[in-house]
C-alpha cells in the first residue's frame, strides 16, 4: 500500500471540544509537523477552499449553520471533493447518515467516540487509497468520454434486450436526439434494415437473437452496411461495427455499435463512378460504360435468340465547325446534337458517346434493317434542322453505319467495326445518309486494302501520270492557265478514279510522295512548254495541296527548293487548298499560306461553298481566287437555291478583290449565266476536258492559232 502524506487539513468542527478532540487525533496520529487549519462553519470552510488547497478535510456532522452532509454535498458539487478526500465525522453510529454522507461524496464515516490514533491512520490511508483509486477512474472515465464525445463515429450500447443503453454526443448529432429521448428505445427503431454479426445477417426483431448467435457462432466483430434514421425520419447511410461487450465474469451483455456517415463517401463514389462512366459535357454514358451494355445486351440477345442493331453515328465535317466558331461553340453544338438524338429515342435503347463527335446507339427489338434504317431516316432528319449556337444559325448532317447483330457480326467488336465501316461507307459515297453493313462493305474494304497496298509502289513502278484541265478568261475567252491532276494507271485495274486513291493515299501517308511526284512533274512539263515557246508568260498552272502536306512544317522550304531545281518562276504557280484542309488547323495553314504568298505563288481556295464557308477565315487567308464547286455550277439555271449561291459566291470574291472560278462549267447556258454575273475565269467540259500532255499542247497550240488569226 502507498505511503500517504498529510500535511494540511482542514478542520471543520462549530464546538471547541470537538475541535480540539479531532486535532489531537490527528496530531498523535500524523505528527505535530500537520498543519491543521480550523473553520467553525460551513460557510467558512468554503471560503479556505475557494482560497486555499488541502490534503484532506475533516468535517463534524454537527455545524452550526448546516449539518456536515450538506457540506459535503456542496463541496462535491463544486467538485472539491474530486481532489481530497472529506471525512464525515459523527457522535454516534448511524446507517442513514452514513449512507447520506457516502452518497454525497464522502470517501469515510467514522464514530469519533470508537476513535484512536491508529485507526484514525487506518482509516485516513484507505479513504486516501480509495480516493486517489476513484480519481484515476474518474479520470479515465472522462477521457474515454471526451475521446467517444469527439469522434467522428457513433456509438451506442444496447442491451440484451436490443435496448439502447448508451449513445455519445456523435451519435445523438447524427440521429438528432437529445440523449435522454434516445435512451431506452429499441436499436430497431434507429437502424436499418437489419445488424449483420458474424457472417449473417439477423432480423432485429429480437437482439437477444444477436447476443445468443453471438455466443454459438461468433468470431466477434464484424462490418457491415445499413442506414440509420433520424428522428425526423430522414435515413442516413451508414457503415457499422457491431462487438460484443463482456461483463467481468466474461458473459455477454450487450452489444457496442460503431457507426459512421458515409453519404459523402457514397456522393464521391458515386461521382468517381458517373465520371468513369458518363460523358462530361453531354451527360451520355462514354464508351467504356457502352462496351459494358454491349457485351450485355450481346449476352441477352444469344439467350433469347434476339436481334438487335449498332448505329455508328459520326458529324459530317463537325471539325470545320469547331475550328471556325471556336471549341466552346463545338462543345454546345455537340451537346445540343446529343439531346436531339437522346429525345428522339425510346427508353429501351441504349445511347453514348463514342468520342469527338461520334454516337454509337443500340436499338434494341430490331429484326431487320426497316426500324434501324427508319431511325436513321429520323435522325438526319432532326439533325438537319439548324442549331443556334451562341447566336450563330449552324447546320450540321452525320452520317450513320448500321450493324445488325449477330447478322453483321457476332462479337461486340466485329459488330462496332462493322458499323463503323459502314459509317465511312456513307461518308465516302455523299455524307448526310446511312448505310446498312452488307458484304459488298465487306468487298470493297478488302480491295481498298489490296489498292493501298499498291499505291505503296506507284511512284516508284511509274504508274503515275498527269493530265490537265484548261482555264478560261470568260470575258476574252483567252487561255489563262490549267489545273494539273493526277491519274494513277493500275497495272491491273486500269485507271483508278482519283476520287478513290487520294483519299487511300491521305489516309495511308503516300500523299507526301505523290504530291511532291505532281509538283515535280508538274512543273517539269511547265518548262518544256515554256521551252516550246506554247505558254505565255502571265499563264498560270494550277497544283492541288491536300490537308496532310499543308500541315507539313517544311512546306515552304519544300516548294522553295523545287522551284528552284526547275527555275520555276513562283508567280506562274497557283496552289489550290480546299476550305477543309485549311481548317484542320487554321493557325498553321494560315501561317505557312502567308509565307508561300510572300514567295510569289498565287492562292485559291477549291471547293469553295461546300464547306463552312466563313469571312473570319477567309479574311485571315493570302488568297488570290475562289473556285465555286461544280455542284453549285451544274444546276444553277435550273435550282434556284444554287444560282443565289453562286451569285452570292461571285460577289463576295469582288467585294473582297478575289478573282473567282467557277467548276463545272458544261453548257453555254451555264456560261452565260456566270458570264453575266460577272465570274472571271470558267474550267469544264465545255472547254475540255482533263487532257493528257500531247492533247494539252494541241489544245494550247488552237489558242495560239486563234490568237495569230485575230
Amino acid at each position: 500500500m502507498p505511503v500517504i502524506t498529510i500535511k494540511k487539513v482542514l478542520l471543520v468542527a462549530s464546538f471547541p471540544d470537538q475541535a480540539k478532540k479531532l486535532s489531537d487525533l490527528m496530531r498523535v496520529a500524523f505528527g505535530d509537523d500537520l498543519t491543521i487549519v480550523n473553520a467553525e462553519s460551513a460557510n467558512e470552510a468554503l471560503r479556505h477552499t475557494n482560497q486555499d488547497h488541502f490534503d484532506c478535510i475533516l468535517i463534524h456532522y454537527d455545524l452550526s449553520d448546516i449539518d456536515g452532509v450538506q457540506l459535503l454535498g456542496i463541496l462535491s458539487q463544486k467538485q472539491i471533493l474530486h481532489y481530497c478526500p472529506g471525512i464525515l465525522f459523527i457522535n454516534s453510529d448511524s446507517a442513514a447518515i452514513e449512507h447520506e454522507a457516502l452518497q454525497k461524496g464522502a470517501s469515510s464515516c467514522l464514530v469519533i467516540d470508537d476513535l484512536d490514533s491508529g485507526s484514525l491512520r487506518r482509516t485516513l490511508r484507505y479513504a486516501f487509497t480509495g480516493h486517489q483509486q476513484l480519481k484515476h477512474l474518474k479520470q479515465m472515465y472522462f477521457k474515454q468520454k471526451t475521446i467517444l464525445d469527439n469522434t467522428n463515429e457513433g456509438i451506442v450500447i444496447i442491451d440484451a434486450r436490443g435496448v439502447i443503453v448508451y449513445a455519445n454526443q456523435t451519435s445523438l448529432k447524427l440521429l438528432k436526439y437529445k440523449k435522454t429521448e434516445l435512451l431506452g428505445k429499441y436499436i430497431q427503431e434507429i437502424l436499418l434494415p437489419k445488424i449483420q454479426v458474424g457472417n449473417s445477417e439477423v432480423e432485429p426483431e429480437s437482439q437477444q437473437k444477436i447476443i445468443e448467435y453471438a455466443q454459438k457462432k461468433l468470431g466477434v466483430q464484424k462490418q457491415a452496411r445499413s442506414a440509420i434514421v433520424t428522428k425526423g425520419g430522414e435515413q442516413i447511410p451508414t457503415h457499422y461495427m457491431a462487438s460484443l461487450l463482456y461483463d467481468f465474469d466474461d458473459q455477454i451483455t450487450g452489444v457496442v455499435i460503431n457507426f459512421q456517415d458515409i453519404s459523402s463517401h457514397l456522393k464521391v463514389k458515386e461521382q468517381v463512378v458517373y465520371q468513369a462512366c458518363y460523358d462530361r459535357l453531354t451527360g451520355l454514358p462514354n464508351r467504356f460504360l457502352f462496351d459494358e451494355v454491349l457485351r450485355h445486351t450481346i449476352t441477352i440477345a444469344d439467350r433469347n435468340e434476339l436481334k438487335f442493331a449498332l448505329l455508328f453515328l459520326d458529324l459530317d465535317d463537325f471539325k470545320t465547325i469547331n475550328d471556325t466558331l471556336g471549341h466552346i461553340s463545338g462543345d454546345l453544338l455537340i451537346r445540343d446534337v446529343s439531346n436531339r438524338l437522346s429525345k428522339l429515342l425510346r427508353a429501351s435503347d441504349f445511347i453514348a458517346r463514342q468520342g469527338g463527335d461520334e454516337f454509337i446507339i443500340i436499338l434494341e427489338g430490331a429484326k431487320d434493317e426497316v426500324r434501324s434504317e427508319v431511325v436513321s431516316k429520323k435522325i438526319n432528319e432532326i439533325l438537319s434542322m439548324p442549331f443556334m449556337i451562341e447566336g450563330n444559325e449552324v447546320k450540321i448532317h452525320a452520317s450513320i453505319g448500321i450493324a445488325i447483330y449477330p447478322d453483321s457480326g457476332n462479337t461486340a467488336e466485329s459488330l462496332i467495326k462493322n458499323a463503323d465501316a459502314a459509317m465511312y461507307y456513307a461518308k465516302d459515297h455523299g455524307k448526310n445518309r446511312y448505310q446498312v453493313y452488307s458484304d459488298t462493305i465487306a468487298v470493297e474494304k478488302s480491295q481498298y486494302a489490296i489498292l493501298e497496298a499498291d499505291l505503296e509502289h506507284a511512284v516508284e513502278r511509274n504508274e503515275l501520270f498527269l493530265n490537265f484541265q484548261p482555264q478560261i478568261d470568260i470575258k476574252n475567252g483567252k487561255l489563262v492557265g490549267f489545273e494539273v491532276l493526277c491519274r494513277w494507271n493500275h497495272p491491273k485495274q486500269g485507271v483508278i478514279s482519283p476520287n478513290i486513291f487520294i483519299e487511300l493515299a491521305e489516309a495511308s501517308g503516300y500523299i507526301y510522295d505523290i504530291g511532291d511526284w505532281v509538283l515535280r512533274a508538274a512543273c517539269l512539263q511547265f518548262k518544256l512548254w515554256q521551252r516550246k515557246k506554247l505558254l505565255d508568260d502571265d499563264v498560270l498552272m494550277a497544283v492541288n495541296l491536300s490537308a496532310k502536306q499543308l500541315a507539313q512544317t517544311d512546306l515552304v522550304e519544300h516548294i522553295q527548293g523545287i522551284l528552284t531545281e526547275y527555275s520555276m518562276k513562283p508567280y506562274s504557280l497557283e496552289l489550290e487548298v480546299t476550305e477543309t484542309a485549311v481548317m484542320e488547323n487554321i493557325v498553321l495553314s494560315a501561317s505557312i499560306l502567308e509565307k508561300l504568298s510572300k514567295l510569289g505563288l498565287r492562292i485559291a481556295v477549291d471547293d469553295f461553298g461546300t464547306s463552312y464557308s466563313s469571312l473570319q477565315y477567309l479574311k485571315r487567308l493570302p488568297v488570290q481566287c475562289l473556285k465555286i464547286d461544280k455542284s453549285f455550277v451544274q444546276d444553277l439555271t435550273v435550282d434556284l437555291s444554287d444560282a443565289a449561291i453562286v451569285k452570292a459566291i461571285i460577289q463576295l470574291a469582288h467585294t473582297m478583290n478575289l478573282g473567282v472560278t467557277a467548276e463545272g462549267v458544261e453548257t453555254i447556258e451555264q456560261l452565260e449565266f456566270l458570264s453575266k454575273h460577272q465570274c472571271n475565269y470558267a474550267q469544264g467540259f465545255y472547254f475540255s476536258k482533263p487532257l493528257g500532255v500531247d492533247e494539252m499542247e494541241a489544245f494550247i497550240a488552237s489558242f495560239q492559232d486563234k490568237k495569230a488569226s485575230g
